[in-house]
């Protein structure tokens, strides 16, 4: 019979949870669209973008996204009807991401139910930085 050797213990390995996830753009500059898409891709994210309101509501028929991005000013519909629609339809968090300067806008959009709302033109590091924080809080919720 053979000596038994001491059994070591495995090594420990710390599995970090992929930050990645899909991510709703609704925005009509292709600029902004491209700037997120690049910015949130980098970071593992998948990215799906439409300029309209019926365009959103259609992948959402589809697809349930982790986030939203929402600009306000939409060619088919007002950006503040969508984002209560959106609140009212889905659990999707939103972050409402607007060139618009009035402080009305941006009230009503949070009291409609956004969890954010940035203005344009901003720093794509913040707004990835916020869209990781919103997603940690509202994955700890589920």
């Amino acid at each position: 019979m053979s000596p038994s050797r001491p059994v070591e213990p495995a090594p420990l390995i710390a599995f970090r949870r992929p930050s990645g996830g899909l991510i709703l753009v609704i925005d009509t500059d292709p600029g902004v669209a491209r700037a997120l898409r690049h910015g949130l891709t980098a970071h593992g994210y998948q990215v799906r973008h439409t300029r309209t309101g019926a365009g959103a509501l259609g992948f959402l028929e589809q697809a349930t996204p982790d986030l939203i991005v929402l600009d306000l000013r939409l060619p088919d519909v007002d950006g503040l009807i969508l984002c209560s629609r959106l609140v009212s339809d889905t659990e999707v968090p939103i972050i409402v991401c607007s060139a618009s300067t009035e402080r009305r806008d941006r009230v009503l959009a949070l009291t409609l139910g956004a969890y954010d709302y940035i203005a344009k033109p901003f720093e794509v590091s913040e707004f990835e930085g916020r869209v990781q924080a919103i997603l940690r809080r509202s994955r700890h919720n589920f």
